[in-house]
């Protein structure tokens, strides 16, 4: 696939050229990709090296079932990538005769092609003094690893004989670093259903949560709380474009305690750490980012080629601030049930449930209008099939599903716990906690006092931040 890339590359740029075949040339794209991506083109066919795909570090995993009270073992979420039930496997496999989901079609391979084109674009923006071959490399190994991760889950999820995932670049319609993806592979690659990575070095950092991150395993990926946060334009961006994005600046800054920064760039890169917006020419998504803080920055991608285009910013903001997409909530079950009949078979990963040891609710309850949920047909095998459906008043709860209107106040709330005073100032101690608290836990039974254990551990997600009564301040 590092030789299918450059190639793409190429052949879109190069129609005319004998060796380049139709599949391997984008339609309509070469006439709007940017100037960072346009200067990186050869000018003859690529003759390339071999790309080596060195191994996958092995991290040391911690066993979390050990720091568990012995009373709170039975109240345990899903653990990650846990095989699918079997009428949830046979739903799937009936839509994949022969080798119909094995295949890679020709816009998975496209869509690789030019995200990675952008994130080369990017990094060279960053590091101007590194070699366009070093920065393929280590675009390349992220992509790589990012298809690993998929097709691991895909095995646990016990699927694999029958489907494949689309190696198009991104994982649930995100894109992870290559130590988040590194350390899922680790975790999908042990008999562990609950564990966190154990830092050899300061580099190694947690990967995504489900809802939100929890950032007390993963202090590196929130931003400075109390102060203003960077973001910038990429000179790729038309005025009406920008405006659109300050509009869901000021959706966010106006409803909780969040506030921003806009740069002045003059077509550069950033130097800071900070939210770098750049549009990007597809009409396969409708945005594409990393969750929490990035570095050099933070690229979020952007078609402007959807509806509500300032909702889209914010859920790609949200993504950046730490949270993630809804219907993948450990606790997703108890609230909407998913269509597997209906879903792509190689899209699996937009349902897989989210990583419940690095996951936290922190006591907020699911929402079908929070801007972090999907449509309830997304990601389905053929256009307008339901992939999700309300298990609690359908009818309304169903049209909610993927609105980009604005913030839900699950939202604003979940901001708040992550970024604004008083919950921001104290935390909880283990991940597990926000799930304890939806299950009513925080209280003990029939008294209504406090549970000593969630009162010393769980403060954030049992609301517990400004209790005094009991000697927590």
């Amino acid at each position: 696939m590092h030789a299918m890339r450059i190639i793409i590359r190429y052949c879109t740029m190069k129609k005319t050229d004998p060796k380049c075949k139709p599949e391997w040339i984008i339609p309509n794209a070469a006439a709007d990709l940017e100037d960072p991506l346009k200067a990186d083109n050869y000018t003859d066919f690529p003759e390339f090296k071999k790309y080596i795909n060195n191994p996958v570090p092995q991290y040391k995993l911690k066993n979390l079932l050990n720091e568990i009270p012995r009373q709170f073992r039975d109240m345990m979420p899903p653990g990650f990538g846990r095989k699918l039930d079997q009428a949830a496997i046979d739903a799937i496999k009936k839509n994949c005769p022969g080798d119909t989901c094995k295949q890679d079609t020709d816009e998975h391979k496209h869509n690789r092609a030019v995200l990675g084109d952008y994130e080369v674009a990017m990094l060279r923006l960053a590091y101007p003094n590194k070699s366009l071959a070093e920065i393929d490399e280590i675009v390349e190994t992220r992509l790589q690893r990012t298809y690993a991760v998929k097709r691991f889950l895909y095995g646990r999820a016990c699927i694999n004989e029958f489907a494949k995932p689309a190696d198009n670049g991104v994982f649930d319609h995100m894109l992870l670093t290559l130590e988040q993806a590194n350390t899922l592979i680790n975790k999908l690659n042990s008999s562990l259903e609950y564990s966190h990575v154990i830092p050899e070095n300061k580099k190694i950092r947690s990967k995504r949560a489900g809802d939100l991150l929890y950032f007390k395993i993963a202090p590196k990926r929130q931003w400075p709380i109390g102060k203003p946060i960077p973001y910038g334009f990429d000179k790729s961006l038309s005025e009406k474009q920008r405006e659109q994005i300050r509009t869901c600046i000021r959706e966010i800054s106006s409803k909780t305690c969040l506030t921003f920064t806009e740069l002045s760039l003059n077509g550069s890169a950033p130097n800071i750490s900070s939210i770098y917006f750049v549009r990007y020419i597809t009409t396969s998504f409708c945005g594409i980012s990393y969750i929490g803080v990035n570095e050099p920055y933070n690229p979020i991608y952007l078609s402007f080629l959807c509806n509500d285009m300032p909702g889209v910013a914010c859920h790609e903001v949200m993504h950046a601030l730490g949270a993630d997409h809804e219907h993948v909530r450990p606790d997703r079950d108890d609230s909407i049930t998913v269509n597997w009949t209906n879903i792509d078979p190689q899209s699996y990963d937009s349902f897989a449930l989210a990583d419940s040891a690095e996951y936290s609710s922190y006591g907020i309850s699911y929402h079908c209008d929070s801007i972090m949920h999907y449509s309830s047909t997304t990601s389905a095998r053929a256009y307008g099939l339901k992939t999700m459906t309300a298990k609690v008043n359908p009818a309304v709860n169903d049209p909610l599903m993927g609105q980009r209107k604005g913030l839900a106040q699950a939202d604003v709330n979940a901001i708040n716990k992550l970024y604004c005073p008083p919950q921001a100032d104290c935390t909880d101690n283990s991940n597990f906690c926000g799930g304890w608290a939806l299950q009513g836990l925080c209280y003990c039974g029939t008294t209504a006092q406090p549970d000593c254990y969630m009162l010393g551990n769980c403060r954030s997600s049992c609301n517990f931040c400004n209790c005094t009564s009991h000697g927590i301040n």
